[in-house]
């Protein structure tokens, strides 16, 4: 059955030592206290021997050998092990011995009296401690080294974290016949979660199940870390007890912690009992030395696995963990050279402000850019500068005296705030995650990013709770692994470590870069300044020193014209007037282009002076209409002008400047709106003139729209139309310094309407005298 659990917070497989876990209800203490590094036992399919050195006399065995070995094991006890062994088994364990007995990673093949068995070595209290399991009848280990080698170029092309996983429960399940292949991984409170899984048709799957911390307790953890391999080859074992209990160089218990036959929990066995489960397996996935998930294996029925194959298990388990690693430090590393590359942004932008919450939060580039979060807020000099969804003012200085009082110094990152702080669950909506960089004794104190309450369902492998026994009885495992549903409230999604690196990289470059170095981010920004100066001088000294030898040329060329066309006796010839008509072409569009230089080093320079006067709108429209009668004749384009029917247009304008403003919209609409006709509506509205160009040509794309008033830039590829891209950036200018507007309405293949809002009375004495360019709006390119 399906049941679900309402929660506020989270928390924590298939672990030694298993049990149940509802916090607040429940003493875990006892089990978290048992001694299962010391069974006084071990699992009955292998034999256990304890010798002491130099002799490697056994003065401690396994209660079994007798079913093994068909020798009691008190007789076995004070005699040297020399005696059991015949002499080429002998040799190899004395080999074994003088090369320093480091935990047998390949077993021994022995002759224990009279039968085939693996043997492995590990010292423990002082003593060599001898394991051994018959060995498989035809063990094929050439074929096994094969089958691992092959297993392990197979996973080497997994492309994803999620497939390799799936594919190494289905290359260890097929290797080592269980019904079940499992990997559980731990979160960052202890509790795991099966993220793969291959079995059996008939088994039931526990793929996405979560199961508690408790499951698998601290000191199974430390075991899991020290013994990478756990095989349980029947749960219904009877345990082989070890003769004596006690090493007799300690007095104390045998320690089994590196035993590959120990006995293991009777709380745990009870556990894979309630499971079904009657063999298991497991393969520990470390990381950094600690235990970061288990691959775990299980089997209806008794199953054996030979030493051999869970020694090929266990280097797949190491394989596996380090790809585990790689990949997730791989996509680490990624994820901190993107936050570097708008880490690099948000500087640029605080240098050239000099302001570190505007930097941060006022330009292209803001802190939402460097980490996912649904809001962001900088506390600079007392005040809250906010990006998206926040708490409001009052419940940010709030959060800011507590992090001042709770001395958090350091970075400080929570997926649940009102665990810490109760009385800003109010904020959930948009607060229930935040992570903040403080600065103590700057202008700038708190950086913070918010992440909103995400109410999610955890399905976990049973009721955690379950088996909680009243009135202090003994803890009991769980008997139902049925899907328990879990609704988790007041936690966001939880922040990645690329999340709090990319946060504290941030602050050491506020610190030292901003802070610390301000006088060199001063200089840069002087050299940057006198850059830009030599730049715009070297524009506007070429536009003046071109002007001069373009008025001579021009008027040499309108000789040759008047000229050609003067004499009736004798005309010119076709070809010259037609090569006369393309001169004059030329230099007018040179003229214009040097026109627009001049304008941009004036605008840049701030001196773009303006005659203002009373401009009648209508005249002003007939003559650039009249000018350009030649040019949209041969566009094939026609020309209407709707003028306002209350009468004249009249303002206050600069007449040269306005009319370049008209001529160069009209010069665009016949540009980019070749062969469709063209209008001009002009009107007053209220205190202001409006007018209208409007043409029906390729129409602008919507992105084009967004960046076409900044300088150099087009709203189309530059070898289909010709230009600098300064044209509507210097429209956008003078329409400002008239104390006006213009905006742009398009779509692609639709035309465009570009119009111009002007004061009747002229610009005020706030009008931008010049302003910089604008970063956002919409037109073709004019220049």
């Amino acid at each position: 059955m399906d049941k679900t659990n309402v929660d506020e917070g989270g928390r924590g497989g298939p672990g030694e030592a298993g049990g149940p876990d509802r916090r607040g209800e429940l003493d875990l203490s006892s089990c978290a206290r048992e001694p299962i590094h010391i069974p006084g036992a071990i699992q009955p399919h292998g034999v256990l021997f304890a010798l002491k050195e130099p002799e490697l006399t056994i003065v401690q065995v396994s209660s079994n050998t007798a079913d093994l070995l068909g020798i009691q094991p008190h007789s076995l006890l004070g005699q040297a092990i020399s005696g059991l062994l015949d002499h080429a088994s002998l040799h190899c364990l004395l080999d074994a011995v003088a090369g320093g007995v480091a935990r047998g990673k390949i077993p021994l093949p022995m002759n224990v009296a009279g039968a085939r068995f693996d043997g492995v070595l590990h010292r423990s209290g002082g003593l060599i401690v001898l394991e051994i399991e018959p060995s498989e009848p035809d063990d094929g280990c050439y074929d096994l080294l094969d089958r691992t080698f092959a297993i392990v170029e197979r996973l080497k092309g997994a492309p994803t974290v999620a497939a390799l996983c799936q594919l190494a429960t289905e290359e260890i399940g097929q290797l080592t016949s269980f019904d079940r292949t499992m990997i559980y991984r731990f979160h960052g409170d202890d509790h795991g979660e099966v993220i793969a899984e291959s079995r059996a048709p008939e088994m039931e799957s526990y793929l996405h199940l979560h199961y508690p911390a408790s499951d698998i307790p601290e000191q199974a953890r430390r075991l899991y870390a020290v013994n990478r391999t756990r095989h349980i080859v029947d749960v219904a074992y009877p345990p082989a007890a070890i003769v004596p209990p006690d090493n007799p160089l300690t007095g104390e218990p045998l320690d089994l912690s590196l035993s590959v036959l120990r006995s293991v929990s009777p709380v745990h066995l009870q556990y894979l009992s309630n499971m079904g489960v009657r063999a298991s397996m497991s393969i520990s996935l470390l990381r950094g030395g600690a235990l970061s998930g288990l691959v775990a294996c299980h089997h209806r029925s008794p199953h054996r696995v030979s030493f051999r194959h869970r020694m090929a298990c266990e280097l797949l388990g190491q394989i596996l963990s380090w790809k585990i690693e790689t990949r997730e430090q791989r996509e680490c590393a990624e994820a901190r050279l993107r936050a570097s590359a708008v880490r690099a942004r948000l500087l640029e932008q605080m240098t050239s402000r000099r302001d570190i919450a505007g930097g941060l939060s006022e330009g292209p580039t803001t802190l939402l850019d460097l980490i996912d979060a649904g809001g962001a807020a900088v506390c600079q000099e007392g005040r809250w500068t906010r990006l998206g969804e926040t708490p409001d003012v009052a419940d940010l200085d709030a959060l800011g005296r507590w992090l001042e009082t709770h001395g958090a110094e350091a970075t400080y990152a929570t997926e649940c705030l009102s665990a810490e702080h109760p009385e800003l669950e109010r904020v959930k909506g948009v607060a229930s995650g935040v992570l903040a960089i403080p600065f103590s004794g700057a202008p700038c104190s708190v950086v913070a990013w918010f992440r909103p309450e995400v109410e999610k369902s955890v399905v976990w492998a049973g009721d955690p709770g379950e088996g909680c026994p009243p009135g202090g009885e003994p803890l009991q495992p769980r008997a139902s692994f049925a899907a328990w549903r879990q609704l988790v409230r007041l936690r966001s999604s939880p922040w990645q470590p690329c999340d709090v690196g990319a946060a504290e990289d941030l602050r050491d470059a506020i610190v030292g870069v901003v802070l610390s170095r301000a006088a060199e981010l001063d200089r840069l920004n002087r050299e940057l300044q006198t850059a830009v100066r030599i730049r715009d001088d070297f524009l506007s000294m070429a536009s003046h020193e071109l002007r001069t030898p373009l008025f001579t040329l021009a008027l040499q060329i309108d000789g040759l014209a008047r000229a050609a066309g003067s004499r009736r006796d004798a005309p010119a010839p076709e070809r010259l007037r037609s090569r006369i008509e393309v001169a004059q072409r030329q230099v007018k569009r040179l003229e214009q282009l040097v026109g627009g230089l001049l304008d941009f080093s004036r605008i840049s320079a701030g001196k773009l002076a303006l005659d203002l006067q009373e401009v009648n709108l209508a005249g002003l429209l007939r003559d650039v209409a009249a000018r350009f009668s030649d040019d949209l004749k041969a566009a094939g384009c026609k020309l209407s002008v709707r003028l306002d029917e209350d009468g004249d247009v009249v303002g206050r304008w600069d007449p040269m400047r306005l009319d370049q403003v008209l001529t160069n919209l009209l010069s665009n609409a016949i540009k980019y709106g070749a062969g469709a006709p063209i209008e001009i509506v002009a009107a007053r509205r209220g205190d202001r003139a409006c007018v209208a160009v409007i043409d029906h040509g390729i129409g602008i794309e919507p992105g084009a729209q967004a960046r076409i008033f900044e300088r150099f830039e087009r709203a189309v590829c530059s070898g289909h139309y010709s230009g600098f891209g300064l044209g509507l950036w210097i429209v956008h200018h003078i329409v400002e310094r008239l104390g006006g507007a213009i905006r742009v309405s398009s779509a692609p293949g639709q035309g465009a309407t570009f119009t111009v809002e002007l004061p009747l009375a002229g610009p005020g004495p706030g009008a931008p005298a010049p302003p910089e360019p604008p970063r956002a709006g919409g037109g073709a390119d004019g220049a």
